[in-house]
This record gives C-alpha cells, structure tokens and sequence, in this order.
C-alpha cells in the first residue's frame, strides 16, 4: 500500500502523512551509481530527497521530463519503478504513483530519442502478464504497448525482421483472446493496422478474412 497525498490536497492530504508519512522509505540505491543518475530520474521515481518524494507536482514534471539518451541504469531503475521491485515505501498516494508510471511511460516512448529504447516493449509485456500489477496498471501497458510497436517501427524497412517486433506482434493477437485485455488490445491492433500491413494480415487471419471491428 502505498500512502500519501490526493490528488486534490487539502485537509484529507494532510491528515493520511501525519498518520501514515513516517512509514514511507527512499528505495535503496548505491551511492556510486546515484553520482550517476540524472536528477530528474531519481525525482521522479522518489529517491533524490524525503521533500521530493513527498512532493508530486515536482516529480510529475520530472516523470514527464527525463531526457533524452537515458543508460541503461537509469532505464533499469525506470522499469524498476514501473513493475514495483524498486524497493522503499513510497509517500505518495497509490493513483498519484500511476499518473507518475504513465508519465513516465510517455517520456520513455516520445522523448527519450528518435525511437524507443530497445527492450521497452518487453518490459510493458511483462508487466501485463504480471497479476500483482493490478488491472488499471496492465491496462495501461496494452496502450503503452501499441504506441512502442507505433514508434519504434514505423517507416522502419528492416522490422520484420526484429525478433522483439514478432514478439510484441504476437502478443498483442494473443491478448484478443483473452476477455480482459481484448477490447483494448483490438483497440491498439486496429489503430497499428493503419500503418502496418503485418498487422493488417494478421488481424484479418485472425478474423478469417474480415476486420476486427472498430
């Protein structure tokens, strides 16, 4: 569980920290790898200062703002964050650490250079198919999910031949199939058959010739 404030502040925020804010804890992080983290990293998952952590608007803007060529620490400690092995207990409010996730996500798939990060999409796969993440979260990914195929590939000549693009492919058709993921994940396969002939072809395999309805 995780404690903290609401979205709307006011008396109800301050009552939860003073009855539950000395519980939260900064997630454990080598001092000689922190010296290498960008600020704006380590805001936004909670471990740069207590007020930081305990400060949402800041580490929104953080979350939307991570920059550019990130390490692979640095996505490590992201995707740590993101499928909740990060570690510590963090102040914030459980649906304040969502809007931080999809922030989060939104940089990684937008901002972090001309494509994605390679391996994003593994991650988001392996969130959806991890039950502790909760419904909403997972949810979320499937959209994530689409938009990485969407940005990492597009106008790309040689993505057939991507292991990690077949992958995701045939992920996204699996999830048709099953009653909660499906209306979301044909969501995403009908928005990507606009741009993709593969994923055109298999949707209409899928429905034996016809579209997946919109």
């Amino acid at each position: 569980m995780c404690w903290g404030h609401d979205l709307v502040g006011g008396r109800l925020y301050q009552i939860r920290h003073h009855l539950f804010g000395w519980m939260s804890r900064s997630p454990s992080i080598d001092e000689k790898l922190r010296s290498t983290i960008r600020t704006n990293v380590l805001v936004a998952i909670g471990a740069s200062t207590r007020q930081d952590a305990d400060d949402f608007d800041k580490r929104y803007d953080a979350a939307k703002n991570l920059g550019k060529d990130l390490s692979q620490e640095e996505l490590t400690l992201l995707y740590k964050f993101l499928d909740g092995s990060l570690g510590g207990h963090d102040p914030v409010w459980s649906q304040d650490i969502l809007l931080l996730k999809g922030n989060i996500c939104l940089s990684l798939l937008y901002d972090s250079g001309k494509r994605p990060p390679d391996g994003l999409g593994l991650q988001l796969k392996k969130m959806i198919e991890t039950r502790s993440l909760g419904m909403e979260w997972r949810l979320k990914c499937i959209v994530s999910l689409g938009s990485y195929y969407h940005m990492k590939w597009k106008d790309d000549p040689d993505r057939l031949s991507n292991n990690e693009r077949k992958t995701i492919e045939d992920f996204l058709m699996r999830l048709t199939k099953e009653r909660r993921f499906a209306s979301v994940a044909i969501m995403e396969l009908n928005y990507l058959s606009t741009f993709f002939p593969e994923i055109k072809a298999a949707m209409d395999l899928h429905q034996g010739g016809d579209k997946m309805p919109k």
